[in-house]
């Protein structure tokens, strides 16, 4: 990005999907959707049972599953260290 910077590009794409960092970094950004045209049986039964049925589910359990995570370890107090009695 620096060297972008530096030939005089305005604007730099760092490509979806938006991932935090970006964020961080960006002071703009542009909605970018996914699409597909699928040509033979296993493409239609890729395009409806993977991408529109599973992966949306996949992907609402594994955030979840952080959520979770994120959730257990807050409640998990620190270990105190041994006390040093002068032995």
């Amino acid at each position: 990005m620096k060297a972008a910077k530096e030939e005089g590009f305005a604007i730099y794409d760092m490509l979806a999907p938006g991932g935090g960092y970006k964020t961080e970094w960006a002071d703009m950004s542009v909605a970018v959707s996914d699409f597909s045209v699928p040509l033979t049986l296993a493409g239609h039964l890729y395009a409806r049972c993977y991408l529109e049925i599973l992966r949306p589910r996949l992907k609402k359990a594994a955030f979840a599953l952080e959520g979770m995570k994120r959730g257990i370890f807050r409640q998990i107090p620190e270990r105190q260290a041994p006390a040093n009695h002068g032995d």
